[in-house]
């Protein structure tokens, strides 16, 4: 995290809470990473997400927010659905709004030359029975056994952080003169490299029969490492038009001052998404973080104001 990855977080609770913040990009080195010798469970890893780099390994069947799945496909099954149904809930996942985006962009369903970029396009695109195919195919496929515990405590974040930095996109859309749809699904699907490793993990895990434990500092270093151009490479996949796929790559820098203004937007809603995790889990002073994110002309007051519910740090 750029704006307010500082030394004073709180302890954390268990390692589920630190693999949440590695995989989020929060983790602060510490000293379980100390020792740079893998473990198996990180070789197994750390081998899987190359893999996906050298194009070993298909970017296709990223998981599916269980709840998605459980409000969708009683839906689907309804001969009535309609597409203002649907919407709201695919726009609330990352891997569904993706696959929905790359059919419409498909050269045969095209209606113009011009690139689908929103959920509201894509859906326009697409008749019901198409629409009906791909989630059902999406919510059906077979997907890696996860845990409970590791889905809740460690992959529920990723969707978590999401759909906050799409709503904090959309909301910042008019600072930059793009349109808020741009904003929403570019914030929602920016970190879906975090969601392959996420994947890849839980593979990690089942192949050494999760006799081992991944260091969060491992993960971090993975994560920093490659899930960025992992993002870039499935909005290639998904056939996302160049202004996305250059904003995507543009968040390995570390301002924002040559970023494009779609580049720009989802460089601030990914600061003001984390803000937000920061101070729900850490107990951050508000000078701290106020200071932290003035850095990058934002504010704990704009926080705020897109995520009302958000607890007030400590004035101190």
């Amino acid at each position: 995290m750029n704006a307010v990855s500082v030394n004073n977080f709180a302890p954390r609770a268990s390692n589920y809470d630190l693999l949440a913040d590695a995989l989020n990009g929060l983790y602060i080195d510490g000293d379980d990473s100390d020792d740079m010798t893998l473990n198996r469970l990180e070789i197994s890893l750390q081998q899987k997400v190359k893999a996906v780099i050298d194009g070993e390994y298909s970017l296709d069947s990223l998981p599916i927010f269980p709840t998605t799945a459980s409000a969708l496909l009683p839906r689907l099954n309804d001969s009535e659905v309609s597409l203002e149904r649907i919407e709201p809930m695919v726009a609330q996942d990352p891997a569904l709004a993706a696959e929905v985006i790359k059919l419409a962009n498909d050269g045969f369903l095209k209606r113009s030359l011009k690139p689908v970029t929103s959920l509201e396009q894509a859906l326009g695109v697409l008749e019901i029975e198409q629409l009906r195919t791909i989630l059902l195919k999406a919510l059906l496929r077979p997907s890696i056994p996860i845990k409970p515990i590791f889905y809740n405590l460690v992959g529920r974040p990723l969707w978590d952080h999401a759909r906050d930095c799409a709503t904090a996109c959309k909301t910042l859309a008019p600072n930059h003169q793009i349109d808020g749809n741009d904003g929403y699904l570019l914030g929602l699907v920016h970190d879906a490299g975090k969601l392959v490793i996420f994947k890849l993990l839980c593979s990690a895990f089942r192949a050494t029969s999760a006799t081992v434990s991944p260091r969060a500092g491992i993960v971090a270093r993975i994560v920093q490492r490659y899930a960025n151009e992992l993002s870039h490479r499935l909005a290639r996949h998904w056939n996302f038009p160049p202004s996305f796929l250059d904003a995507i790559e543009a968040q390995g820098a570390t301002a924002p001052t040559r970023m494009s203004a779609l580049g720009r937007t989802l460089f601030q809603g990914n600061l003001v998404a984390e803000a937000y995790v920061v101070i729900q889990k850490h107990r951050f002073s508000r000078s701290t973080l106020d200071e932290a994110l003035r850095r990058f002309d934002l504010s704990l007051d704009l926080v705020y104001s897109i995520f009302p519910a958000a607890p007030r740090p400590a004035a101190r």
